[in-house]
């Protein structure tokens, strides 16, 4: 019985219906909503055997790890309207600085050093207690960070979920 089956299986199960007849378009809308991390990664391999043998996979996710593992061309949509669409690093190199720098300050940070990071970085952003810097140059905003006591301070590369509310705004809207 189906309706005695854990949301995983289930989901495994409707994909495994959706592939019987062997389509060559596979819409998905959140695969892999409520699925385990092992199920995740299962789901995800098939994804891909399907899309090497041509099948063409149209996914809608809202998990920016699963928009860049599965897909080679992707839109960001807000609103409902697309506004943008590319291969996912051509979409990261146009619209954002490459490295961030997160810091989470101890306490209020003094507004001179937080100004110079600021001015060095080419989009500052605030997301809870976090400040992300974004900027070309981490070496420059790693020596300006510091100055600033806090808690953690961690660099990465610019990601998707950053691309997402650069593009759509940071608010969240019905």
């Amino acid at each position: 019985m189906v309706a005695d089956l854990s949301g995983g299986l289930r989901r495994r199960l409707t994909l495994a219906r959706a592939l019987v007849h062997k389509p060559r378009l596979l819409i998905l809308d959140e695969p892999t909503t409520g699925l385990d991390p092992q199920a995740r990664l299962l789901l995800w391999d098939k994804i891909r055997e399907l899309r090497n043998r041509f099948v063409t996979v149209l996914l809608s996710t809202h998990d920016m790890d699963e928009a860049e593992a599965l897909c080679p061309r992707l839109a960001v949509m807000d609103g409902g309207q697309i506004v943008v669409e590319g291969a996912p690093g051509d979409l990261l190199r146009k619209h954002l600085p490459p490295h961030c720098l997160a810091l989470i300050p101890n306490g209020e940070p003094p507004k001179r050093a937080m100004d110079a990071l600021r001015r060095k970085a080419k989009r500052v952003e605030q997301r809870g207690e976090e400040w992300l810097f974004f900027g070309a140059d981490p070496i420059a905003l790693r020596k300006l960070a510091v100055k600033i006591p806090h808690r953690r301070i961690r660099e990465r590369p610019a990601d998707l979920e950053d691309l997402f509310v650069a593009l759509t705004g940071r608010d969240l809207r019905e």
